[in-house]
């Protein structure tokens, strides 16, 4: 069982974070995003103690706009800490972060991209979203990511709940399918355990965040095992 969680605001994202940890304490991650493209990865084992100090302050150009954050449990076939078995993962044009359990991963390794050499389920989400993406433009293409995004999601078999980011249109996109996440649409917050003025993330719909709200995209195919994580 792991957490997901995003604000726009650092105090919030800080607090979701702590209520995430009774998630998963094995590892923390976190992304955090500005509307000029800049982005910041960090992975760490066990829990981290965020400083607002070290954030760019708001008003600065480096400043950020939306934080997001993992909390990790170990899993069954990654039991020691490892950087590149933690989230969120990334490719070329996506990052992302993931909670549940996909039960065809390795039919779709096998399928499309056979040297992809990490063991964690979660790492195929990027690597497929960049397999759909390969020779085609990238840059304000949004029809197209909106696209690649839902034809992955209806890929997995499984259960998920999911922030999606796309690195060359800075866009952000959320879903759930058989596992819980919870939303404010118009503060553009979510997270895996319940907080104030949240609701359910419809289950099978993907949304994705425009001018600092949730919108819906399309529906999704319910492809889960109807377990809740």
């Amino acid at each position: 069982m792991c957490g997901i969680f995003g604000s726009k605001s650092f105090e919030q994202f800080d607090e979701l974070y702590k209520i995430n940890q009774t998630r998963g304490d094995f590892a923390s991650g976190h992304l955090f995003v500005n509307e000029r493209g800049d982005y910041e990865i960090d992975k760490r084992p066990g829990s981290v103690t965020y400083d607002i100090r070290t954030i760019p302050h708001v008003g600065t150009e480096l400043a950020y706009d939306m934080y997001m954050g993992h909390t990790q449990s170990p899993t069954g076939s990654v039991r020691d800490y490892r950087y590149d078995t933690s989230h969120p993962f990334q490719s070329s044009n996506w990052i992302v972060a993931h909670n549940g359990v996909l039960n065809n991963h390795q039919s779709i390794i096998d399928e499309y991209f056979p040297d992809h050499d990490c063991d964690v389920d979660s790492s195929v989400i990027p690597a497929f979203l960049e397999y759909l993406l390969r020779n085609k433009p990238v840059k304000g293409n949004y029809e197209l990511m909106d696209n690649v995004v839902s034809a992955v999601l209806n890929r997995l078999s499984g259960t998920y709940a999911v922030f999606i980011y796309n690195k060359p249109n800075k866009q952000l996109y959320i879903a759930r399918c058989g596992s819980t996440l919870f939303y404010n649409p118009d503060e553009c917050t979510f997270s895996s355990v319940k907080h104030d003025k949240m609701e359910s993330v419809p289950e099978c719909t993907l949304y994705k965040r425009v001018e600092d709200r949730f919108v819906k995209v399309c529906n999704l195919q319910n492809n889960s095992s109807f377990m809740i994580f």
